[in-house]
């Protein structure tokens, strides 16, 4: 609901009336007992005092119903860079061992994911198995995969994991929803803190929703032409984004040749 300049102006107006018209009688009463030596009830100066209290709270309320509202892809936004800023402030200072175990491990992780392309003629197929391999490593209890060819400017939902949707994934242009925006920014996004019934998952539990979400941008030629989008009941750790970062920096060679 919205509420224009004058009307507020209107509204404010007439809170200012009754409340010199409150003082006013306060001050009318009390001064005509003070001349006649009257005692006043005290419900008599509330039953003075009720309309301006009513006034008052109209007015609060009126500016809590028309104050305006965050849209969706304000909070998507706002969401995507407080995530953002937060994992870089996030990172942990690691030693050169560290970084040393933790390389041979995304190798030997991304060994695993990789499916032998010969073996699959249908992007989808492909896809979906690469899914499939990463749902084994990381509890997954969703996957998207969304790819984009060089001629077109929608991104297309290819591959999918547990989706339980009656409507197949909406495709997106760059910019556009979550995943739109991590296309066009470029860098992996690790979301746990999601919209309400962004995503839902069905099983024999019940409706349960995932608040952990990771999106991974498929980038070539300073191109984004995939998005792989995974749920979680889980968090995401920094070793699962770095898996991922460079599962997707092996990816692009083989799609762009489906």
């Amino acid at each position: 609901m919205n509420i224009t300049r004058s009307q507020r102006i209107a509204v404010f107006s007439l809170l200012a009336g009754a409340l010199i018209i409150t003082i006013g009688a306060f001050a009318a009463i009390t001064q005509m007992a003070s001349e006649h030596a009257i005692n006043i009830p005290g419900y008599i100066y509330l039953l003075i005092t009720l309309p301006l209290a009513i006034n008052i709270a109209l007015v609060i309320l009126l500016l809590v119903i028309t104050r305006p509202k965050e849209s969706m892809d304000e909070y998507r936004e706002h969401t995507i860079e407080v995530e953002e800023d937060q994992q870089q402030k996030n990172k942990p200072t690691q030693t050169a061992t560290e970084n040393k175990i933790s390389d041979e491990m995304t190798k030997a992780w991304v060994a695993k994911i990789m499916a032998k392309k010969q073996t699959f003629k249908e992007l989808s197929a492909y896809t979906e198995h690469l899914l499939s391999n990463i749902a084994k490593e990381m509890d997954l209890v969703q996957g998207i995969f969304f790819f984009r060819q060089a001629d077109e400017e929608f991104f297309h939902p290819v591959g999918l994991y547990a989706y339980f949707g009656e409507e197949p994934p909406e495709p997106f242009k760059e910019g556009e929803t979550i995943p739109g925006q991590v296309a066009k920014n470029q860098r992996l996004l690790n979301l746990s803190d999601i919209p309400e019934n962004y995503i839902t998952i069905l099983s024999g539990l019940g409706n349960s929703s995932p608040k952990h979400l990771l999106f991974t941008p498929l980038i070539t030629n300073n191109q984004t032409i995939g998005i792989i989008e995974l749920a979680s009941f889980k968090a995401f750790t920094p070793q699962d984004e770095a898996n991922l970062n460079a599962l997707a920096q092996q990816l692009t060679n083989d799609l762009t040749q489906f």
